[in-house]
Parts: structure tokens; C-alpha cells; sequence
């Protein structure tokens, strides 16, 4: 039985996991760090198309088909903790790849990241599903909304500090000495992250379910929550400004040639965003319901990527680009994980949780063709088609009725 001391104990132990998750992403930031990389090893606007949508994306995306899977298993710690040491062994192949850069040639170091980040996804993919249904169940219903905004604060604290560490390693080594080391540390401190999943206290399912095929489990979830169905229409069009930032990237290095102690700035402008929404979150946790903040959200999802677009010659804009998008991204992300939780409960989440990987179909779709088109047409159509889809997602959010 789930009591208040254990739920505190619990709170605690993924607010350690945060911390320094928080840490290491500044080491991965996939809107940043690695799409820089990326761009330094030879990448084209097409590599980079393929990595978002592997990275942001396809992680999610993959969550569908291991959501039966896990559902079926009464404890799901030991699933959590093997897909987050995928990841440290994934980062370590990208730290080799960069440690052995000058015997290896330029499609070989490219072909080595996309081997290592599709694990890395992957891993990223069964270790979230498993993190959803025991967060779902470990921690009351009335400390859910203050853990989300609060692990907001804390993570992007220390990510801020993070960036500025990330930063100077970019500025301090010459390449590929500084993306070796950025890895290195990145999979070390995945690994102290880790190690607040042991002290969580899993409450195991009496009778956990059958594991059934993911179309089933689709299908008859849609048919019994209508409210799903809304999620998932939302996740796929307001949730696909969660993968534009490395275009926007991508748009001022061809433009304006950012380096990389320029992006080490963009990495820190974009965590002050986070930062300030998950404040903001967190001492209106009690006052604002998740639709309010989806609506900020979708104002901000406009805006940034125009400022971007708009005034892609000067430098500035894009320090306000990556602000607001860190804005946007804190926002988006405390809503759609609160209300994830809130339409589902203790026997079907990690059902959720792979299904919601259906809601990115769009934002895993989008960066493959964005890659095409910018290197066919530039960015004019690539971000005409970003806005209207985003516009389009108000429709979702009056429909999607959030209680809380």
C-alpha cells in the first residue's frame, strides 16, 4: 500500500534521479549539443533531420511497442534501470568514436553516432515507459503537480549549471577532444543519476495485466477515453515544436556561423527558459489547471520559431529563439506528463505511456522531411508548415478538457 512516508521517500528518490539527469542532458542536449556535433563531424541538413527524429521522436514512438511488454511485468524497476545503462553504454560509444576520430574516416564517425544515438533512443524509450507507470504509482495524486514543477526547478538549476560546464568544455578543447569529453561526463553522471532508483519503494500490482498485442491495447483504450484521443491529436501537433530548435540551429549556423562556444550560449539561454516556466509552474501548481498552461505553451510554440525565421540574420534573435523555446519546452512537457497521468490510472499507464508514443507520429515524421526540404527549398516552407500545424493544435486543447 502506497502511504504518505513511503510516497515521500519515493518523491525524494526521483527528485535525486532528476537532479542529475538534469546534469548529464546539459551534456546531450539534442537541441544543442548534439546536432552541433553532428553539423562539425559533416552532417547535412539531412543528418540532422534523421538524428531529431531518431532522438525526439523515435524515442517516443518506440515507446508503443514496448508498453505491452512492460504493462504485463508486476515490477518494473529492473526494466527502468537496464534501459538507463543502455544509454550510459551508448554515450561511451559516442566518447570512443570521438576518442578514435583521427584513425576513422568522416561517414565512418557519422555512421558510429547514428549506431550509438539509435541505441541511446532506444534505451531512452524502455526506460520512460517504465519511469511513467512507476511514477504514476509511487508517489500520492496530491504531490504529482508539485514533484512535476518542482523537478522542473531543480533539473533546470542544475542544468543551467550544466550548460555553463558543457559550454567551456566546448570552448576549453579543440574538436573532437571536446565532444569526447562532453560524452564522457554525460555517461558518467547518467550513471550517479541511476542510482536513485534503488532507494524507490515500487508498489507491485495484485494481478498485473496479460501482455496483449499494442494494436489491441490501442484500440480498445480509444474506444473506452474518448480524452485520449485528444491527447494524442495534441501531442502530435503542439508537441511538434519540441523538435524545430536544432533547425533553428542548423538555420544559424548556415546564416550566421554560430560556432561552438556560440552554442554553449544557446544551451544556457534555452535552460534559463526552463528554469523560469518551471517557477512559474510550480508556485501556480495550485491556481492554473494544464489547459492554461497549454495555451501558454501554444503562444509561445509560435512565436519563437517566427522571431527565428524572421530575423535569421542577426545573432540576437536567436538567443531569444532558444528562450522562449525553453519557455515553451518546460510548459509543454509539465502539462502533457500531468495529464498523461490524469486520463489514465494504476492498471493501464504504462499502457498510456506507450500509447502517448503514438502522439508522435508528427514530430517524428516532420525532422526526416524537414531535412529534404530545407536541403530541396530553404526554411521558408519547412517553417510555414511548422506554424500551421502548431495554430492547429488550439482546437485539441479546448477538447481535451483538462479537470485539473
Amino acid at each position: 500500500m502506497l502511504t504518505q512516508k513511503v510516497s515521500k521517500n519515493n518523491y525524494h528518490a526521483f527528485l535525486w534521479h532528476a537532479i542529475f539527469l538534469a546534469i548529464a542532458s546539459a551534456f546531450m542536449d539534442v537541441d544543442t549539443i548534439i546536432p552541433s556535433m553532428l553539423i562539425n563531424a559533416g552532417g547535412t541538413s539531412i543528418h540532422v533531420g534523421i538524428l531529431t527524429a531518431i532522438l525526439i521522436g523515435g524515442t517516443r514512438l518506440t515507446q508503443l511497442f514496448f508498453a505491452p511488454f512492460i504493462n504485463s511485468k508486476p515490477n518494473k524497476k529492473g526494466l527502468l534501470l537496464a534501459g538507463i545503462y543502455l544509454r550510459v553504454l551508448a554515450l561511451i560509444g559516442v566518447a570512443l568514436a570521438f576518442y578514435f576520430n583521427d584513425n576513422l574516416s568522416g561517414w565512418l564517425v557519422i555512421s558510429l553516432i547514428f549506431v550509438f544515438m539509435t541505441s541511446f533512443s532506444l534505451g531512452g524509450a524502455f526506460a520512460t515507459v517504465s519511469y511513467t507507470d512507476i511514477l504514476g504509482k509511487s508517489i500520492l495524486e496530491n504531490l504529482r503537480k508539485s514533484f512535476f514543477s518542482m523537478r522542473q526547478i531543480i533539473s533546470s538549476s542544475g542544468t543551467l549549471l550544466s550548460a555553463w560546464l558543457a559550454g567551456y568544455t566546448l570552448k576549453h578543447f579543440e574538436y573532437p577532444t571536446n565532444y569526447l569529453a562532453v560524452f564522457a561526463i554525460a555517461a558518467l553522471v547518467l550513471l550517479v543519476a541511476s542510482l536513485g532508483f534503488w532507494k524507490v519503494n515500487e508498489t507491485k500490482m495484485a494481478s498485473p495485466p496479460k501482455e496483449t498485442g499494442f494494436w489491441q491495447s490501442i484500440i480498445y483504450e480509444l474506444k473506452t477515453n474518448p480524452r485520449l484521443t485528444w491527447y494524442l491529436l495534441l501531442t502530435n501537433t503542439l508537441g511538434l515544436n519540441y523538435t524545430i530548435l536544432p533547425f533553428i540551429l542548423l538555420l544559424g549556423k548556415s546564416t550566421t556561423g554560430i560556432n561552438d562556444a556560440f552554442v554553449g550560449n544557446l544551451l544556457l539561454t534555452k535552460m534559463s527558459g526552463l528554469i523560469l516556466a518551471g517557477i512559474f509552474v510550480f508556485f501556480f501548481s495550485k491556481k492554473i489547471k494544464y489547459d492554461i498552461i497549454l495555451k501558454i505553451s501554444l503562444v509561445l510554440g509560435i512565436i519563437f520559431p517566427l522571431i527565428a525565421w524572421i530575423y535569421h540574420d542577426h545573432i540576437n534573435a536567436y538567443y531569444f529563439a532558444f528562450f522562449l523555446g525553453g519557455l515553451y519546452g518546460s510548459l509543454f512537457m509539465v502539462s502533457s506528463n500531468g495529464i498523461l497521468l490524469e486520463i489514465s490510472n494504476t492498471t493501464n499507464r504504462a499502457i498510456y505511456a506507450g500509447i502517448s508514443g503514438a502522439g508522435n507520429i508528427l514530430p517524428t515524421l516532420i525532422p526526416l522531411v524537414a531535412g529534404l526540404v530545407i536541403a530541396a527549398t530553404g526554411f521558408n516552407l519547412f517553417f510555414t508548415i511548422v506554424l500551421i500545424i502548431t495554430i492547429s493544435s488550439i482546437f485539441f486543447i479546448y477538447r481535451l478538457n483538462c479537470l485539473k
